[in-house]
């Protein structure tokens, strides 16, 4: 009995952490795909010359990566 009931809390311990990690690679997921759209949202205001101040302000990214982008914009141009 004692063995059962210790296999069942490894089991739920073992199953609680499969779930942990399974919610971990979805929330970088979502966090990725939230991440793609500020940039693709920061290079389309760049292209219309709004300031990069303004933008990362408004798209969550930080001045440095608005700034990197900008550069790597006019590098492509």
């Amino acid at each position: 009995m004692v063995n059962k009931i210790k296999q069942n809390e490894k089991f739920r311990s073992d199953y609680a952490a499969m779930n942990l990690h399974d919610r971990d690679i979805t929330r970088r997921a979502k966090n990725e795909g939230r991440q793609e759209k500020a940039v693709e949202a920061a290079v389309n205001f760049l292209k219309k010359n709004i300031p990069a101040e303004t933008i990362a302000e408004c798209v969550g990214l930080t001045l440095e990566q608005v700034k990197e982008l900008a550069e790597k914009i006019t590098v492509q141009a």
